[in-house]
């Protein structure tokens, strides 16, 4: 908003005609401070990461698709076997390999999270794994900034955790012909897509994140 000097003495909006400055010195003198300029700084950098995060993710669940489609052909020849009797094993394996997928994405996912949240609420600038210099103007931003990297860290470690229980349960189909272990791959694909990144959901969680910090703060 600019605001301009009335004759009676009185501060009013707009431009007016006695102001003695004019142009961008003007503008400078009376325009108020824009907060929501590091809100919509933040907003831009993050969209950029969350393209990157969605095309990561995007291309893990298209490789376990395209290794689901080759094993079906391969299981459509009535003649492949390569394990016999001794594949039944797998089919266990595959359930725990598939319990441990998605207990090992959330439970390393949130121990990280909870680890770098303590440091940020004592004032800590530490930078998350997976920082690189394409980080560096989000970086700019300080703690918000800090916390989009690591959604972008834990986002990617959660499915590349779920990806690799799917394919496994891929392979055990493979071994054993049944369709039960294909419906584990199906389940853990679907988690991965029901957390898939979205703009809306990074910046859901950077504000969690950043209300539980204070949090913190004011516990202390």
């Amino acid at each position: 908003m600019l605001y301009w000097w009335a004759p009676d003495g009185n501060r009013r909006p707009g431009r007016g005609n006695r102001c003695p400055f004019s142009g961008a010195l003007m503008d400078t003198l009376t325009r108020e401070p824009d907060l929501s300029q590091a809100d919509a700084d933040l907003e831009q950098r993050i969209r950029l990461l969350v393209v990157t995060l969605q095309v990561i993710v995007a291309a893990l669940v298209v490789g376990v698709f395209v290794m689901t489609g080759a094993v079906v052909v391969l299981r459509s020849d009535p003649e492949f076997n390569i394990a016999g009797d001794a594949g039944d094993i797998f089919l266990p394996l595959a359930v725990v390999f598939a319990i441990a997928s998605i207990a090992g994405a959330q439970f390393v996912s949130n121990m990280l999270v909870k680890f770098f949240r303590r440091h940020y609420a004592k004032g800590s600038q530490a930078l998350p794994p997976g920082t690189t210099s394409q980080h560096a103007r989000l970086l700019e931003l300080g703690v918000p900034g800090r916390l989009g990297v690591l959604y972008q860290t834990q986002a990617i470690f959660s499915a590349a955790v779920l990806e690799g229980g799917a394919i496994f349960s891929v392979m055990a189909y493979m071994v054993t012909g049944r369709a039960i272990v294909l419906a584990l791959a199906a389940a853990l694909v679907m988690l991965m897509l029901w957390s898939f990144p979205t703009m809306s959901r990074a910046m859901d969680w950077i504000d969690r994140q950043m209300r539980l910090i204070e949090e913190e703060q004011f516990a202390r």
